[in-house]
C-alpha cells in the first residue's frame, strides 16, 4: 500500500510530520523559558525574604543588647548565715 503513495502525497505527509515536529520543539522552548522565568521569581522571592528576615533578626539583637545595657542592676544576693555548730 505504502507503495502506491504519489509523491505529492509523500511530500504532503512529510511536512506535515515537519510542521508537528518544529511546533513541539516551539512550545518546549517556550514552556522552557516559563519554567527559568518562574525559578528566576521564585529566587528573587526567597532572597527578598531572606534578607527580612536577616534584617529583622539584626534589629531584634540590637534591642536586646540596648534592653540589658539600660537594664536596672539585678539586687545583690544576700549570704546565708550559717548555724554555729556547737
Amino acid at each position: 500500500m505504502a507503495q502506491n503513495i504519489s509523491t505529492d502525497e509523500a511530500r504532503r505527509r512529510a511536512e506535515a510530520r515537519f510542521e508537528k515536529i518544529t511546533q513541539r520543539e516551539k512550545e518546549a522552548a517556550e514552556s522552557m523559558a516559563a519554567e527559568q522565568a518562574r525559578q528566576k521569581a521564585v529566587a528573587a522571592k526567597i532572597e527578598r525574604l531572606r534578607s527580612l528576615r536577616l534584617a529583622k533578626e539584626a534589629e531584634d539583637q540590637a534591642a536586646a543588647a540596648l534592653e540589658l545595657a539600660y537594664a536596672p542592676p539585678a539586687p545583690p544576693k544576700r549570704k546565708r548565715r550559717t548555724a554555729a555548730k556547737g
